[in-house]
């Protein structure tokens, strides 16, 4: 590894995000720390919430988007005391209200939100409206920008405990789920108003909590040349299908060129049509690139650079 301001490999960083700080506070961290310039993020944090929060490095950035859109798991508090303009614990309240509702009317409320929903963004979200971030636009110019419900899954919500007011559920969902728009929904299909109290993520694909380090440990980990918090662009998709290449495919795919359906024979064949794409690794097992091997030719859906740069 590398001391600070000197670039070191590529590397996929798993932060555990403290409540305070925001996401964009400890990708310049770590730009600091790392000397890359180019760091960037596999979804964000609410300053409030704390957690798995996934970097890459260099060339590992061109991995974010298949962990950004992947699964991910969540543990929140949800209260039923009011509701509040950016449907956490850090707005200002627009309803109060009681719990009323029974143990029954929960959990049928809960299923309701499970499978591919509609969902509400909350009008802090960061999703860009006229080429502006709603949060921006409402916190700063006083707008309320309107955003369109959009297409989420929801895999499963566990209860944890209830207790009157006070809910902590554990929620495992795809992509572009919003916990707080669930947390008002919930409020809303209950008739109490509610807003989510307390959020942490608690994986992002592959990566959890247990390997996860503070940004501290990993800013003196580094300096010592350690890897605590440290991972190879080859974890990010481990659970992916492997094709191994021999040396002269790993150079051709390096210079672009497509994958022949051959060189995946006993792999692709057990491949479906929902689950057809692969990672590309070498004899060590290094991520070489990956390749989606659906339809009547395979194509390369990203490179990796043998060492790493990203101005490669």
């Amino acid at each position: 590894m590398s001391p600070r301001g000197k670039r070191g490999p590529a590397r996929i960083v798993v932060l555990d995000k403290p409540s305070g700080p925001t996401s964009f506070d400890l990708v310049r961290r770590v730009r600091r720390v790392t000397g890359y310039a180019k760091v960037g993020h596999a979804g964000t944090l609410d300053p409030m919430a704390s957690g798995v929060l996934v970097l890459g490095i260099g060339a590992a950035t061109r991995l974010l988007g298949y962990l950004s859109g992947g699964e991910k798991t969540y543990r929140g508090l949800v209260r039923f005391t009011g509701s509040t303009d950016t449907d956490d614990a850090t707005g200002k309240v627009l309803r109060t209200g009681c719990a009323t509702f029974t143990r029954e009317k929960l959990e049928t409320a809960v299923r309701s939100f499970t499978g591919e929903i509609e969902q509400r963004p909350p009008v802090v979200s960061a999703l860009k409206v006229d080429g502006k971030r709603a949060y921006a636009l409402y916190r700063d110019k006083g707008e309320t920008p309107e955003l369109k419900p959009r297409r989420v899954i929801i895999h499963s919500i566990e209860i944890i405990s209830w207790e009157k007011d006070e809910l902590d559920l554990r929620v495992r969902c795809g992509g572009g789920t919003y916990i707080r728009a669930l947390a008002r929904d919930l409020g809303e299909a209950l008739g109490c108003p509610a807003h989510l109290a307390a959020l942490c993520r608690e994986r992002v694909g592959p990566f959890d909590l247990s390997v996860a380090v503070s940004p501290e440990a990993f800013e003196s980990s580094y300096e010592r040349g350690e890897e605590a918090g440290l991972f190879s662009p080859a974890s990010a998709v481990r659970s992916w299908p492997r094709v191994v290449l021999e040396s002269r495919q790993v150079e051709a795919v390096r210079h672009g060129v497509q994958p022949e359906r051959e060189w995946a024979d006993g792999v692709v064949s057990a491949l479906s049509s929902s689950l057809s794409k692969v990672a590309l690794v070498d004899a060590s097992g290094g991520l070489v690139g990956l390749a989606d091997f659906a339809g009547p030719a395979p194509c390369l859906l990203m490179i990796l650079p043998e060492d790493g740069d990203e101005s490669r």
